[in-house]
């Protein structure tokens, strides 16, 4: 089986408002993706070629996070470290001057993320 197609999650989200629109008719879509249809009528999906977003429909997908993402999936393990150490009564000083210079670097930097510092 073909490897998984990697798309934003904004792809993604698009890609299951047309199943549910074409009732996951896999056959339709594959062709309409194929002969470049989806790629010409969705904004989203401009920026792919036809054969890629039929590879889609055959062999599905897999969310790729955005550098953000990354940071705030990380910034929350920490997080939860913190919290179950304060559950077992002890402190986690490393985890929490991990959670600081995140905070610092993404302000120095000048980036708002959700989840971090907005």
């Amino acid at each position: 089986m073909a490897e998984k197609v990697k798309v934003s999650r904004e792809v993604a989200e698009e890609i299951e408002r047309i199943r549910a629109l074409y009732d996951n008719d896999k056959e339709y879509l594959i062709l309409s993706a194929a002969t470049g249809f989806l790629t010409r009528n969705y904004k989203t999906l401009k920026h792919l070629k036809g054969h890629e977003v039929a590879e889609i429909f055959i062999s599905g997908y897999k969310i790729v996070e955005t550098p953000e993402e990354q940071v705030v999936a990380y910034y929350n393990e920490i997080k939860s470290h913190i919290e179950y150490s304060k559950s077992k009564g002890e402190r986690n000083k490393a985890g929490e001057d991990a959670m600081k210079i995140i905070e610092d670097i993404t302000g120095i930097l000048g980036c708002k993320i959700k989840g971090i510092n907005e």
